[in-house]
């Protein structure tokens, strides 16, 4: 209803109530998000009703058929599983792309910031030191729930100051897709996505990705997107021979959640028991760990703006590599198109 009706509660001290005025006391506004008429089942059309959110995201994610096998099993069961282990070791350690921060820094204040891909919600503290609302969306579950609980402060100081906030403890991230945002069309000023594209296994999800990035900004409203670049720096960690790759992440079997553990060397879990819960797990008790990969499709250069092109509705106001990884940064000019 928020779409039509303006409701509120005025800073004043007093109302004018039956024709008298009258000292305020306490006060409340509540707000309905579906209007019933009379008949009380039937849904009053409001400018909300027409404008493209949460069900219309969920008629577009199953008009667009099931996600592929390789992103089914290889990204989202591969988060839901590693998440805990994942949150130790990024963002409680405050790992965060300097570009990412750097974009939320060139934000106006108070921005409405969408996080596409925000994982346990790493970005909402450099968002929320900045006077920014940063809002998340994964499709992971498991790093949804962690994000809703903070990451208690974490070593980076925009987290701990995050964290000694009331925004630190209420968690605002839910669970989607980035092909099928569950928003409203022309709302945020900014959004990130970082680390998000490389997981999409075709050309074709990865323009619509950019379509819907499009059409969740505001006319104006910017956006900046990073991914894994093939070039990946001198005497780095990363090696890629090709675009389409397999990339481990070792987990302590203290942090799968379907053995437990007790810690320790192998976590005091049999091996049997590990390969049975997590059948897609390489387990090494020796080293006191257990391997998960995840696909991953690296970018050359030039890429990421093709992509941005076919899309359509952009310009690019830069572009290029940082530390492993290719950006764009982007400004809505208009509405994508091709458009489904």
């Amino acid at each position: 209803a928020r779409w039509k009706w303006g409701h509120g509660i005025s800073s004043r001290k007093t109302d004018l109530v039956g024709g008298k005025i009258r000292k305020r006391g306490r006060r409340y506004s509540l707000t309905f998000r579906c209007v019933l008429g009379k008949d009380g089942k039937t849904i009053v059309e409001n400018d909300a009703s027409r404008r493209e959110g949460i069900g219309e995201a969920r008629e577009k994610k199953a008009a667009k058929g099931a996600r592929p096998e390789v992103e089914a099993i290889a990204v989202v069961e591969f988060y839901n599983t590693v998440a805990e282990q994942w949150t130790h070791t990024r963002s409680i350690r405050g790992i965060l792309w300097p570009r990412a921060v750097n974009f939320l820094l060139s934000l106006p204040p108070s921005s409405l910031v969408l996080d596409a891909g925000c994982g346990d919600g790493k970005y909402n503290a450099p968002g929320f030191v900045m006077g920014h609302w940063v809002q998340g969306v994964d499709i992971s579950e498991e790093l949804v729930k962690i994000q809703r609980t903070g990451l208690k402060g974490g070593k980076d100081e925009m987290q701990r100051a995050m964290g000694e906030s009331i925004y630190g403890r209420v968690g605002n991230g839910v669970v989607g897709d980035c092909l099928a945002l569950p928003f409203v069309s022309g709302w945020y000023d900014g959004v990130i996505c970082i680390a998000v594209l490389h997981h999409l296994s075709s050309r074709e999800r990865r323009v619509e990705c950019f379509r819907e990035i499009n059409r969740v900004l505001k006319v104006g409203g910017r956006a900046e997107v990073q991914a894994w670049a093939m070039e990946q720096e001198k005497g780095g960690k990363r090696r890629f021979d090709k675009q389409d790759v397999w990339v481990p992440f070792k987990v302590q079997p203290k942090y799968l959640k379907r053995v437990g553990s007790n810690g320790g060397k192998g976590g005091g879990i049999s091996e049997d028991k590990i390969r049975s819960e997590y059948p897609e797990g390489k387990v090494d008790l020796e080293e006191g760990l257990v391997t998960f990969d995840r696909y991953c499709h690296v970018y050359v250069e030039g890429e990421l703006e093709e992509l941005v092109t076919e899309c359509g509705g952009f310009e690019i106001e830069g572009s290029g590599w940082e530390k492993g990884n290719w950006f764009v940064t982007l400004r809505k000019t208009g509405e994508a198109g091709g458009r489904t």
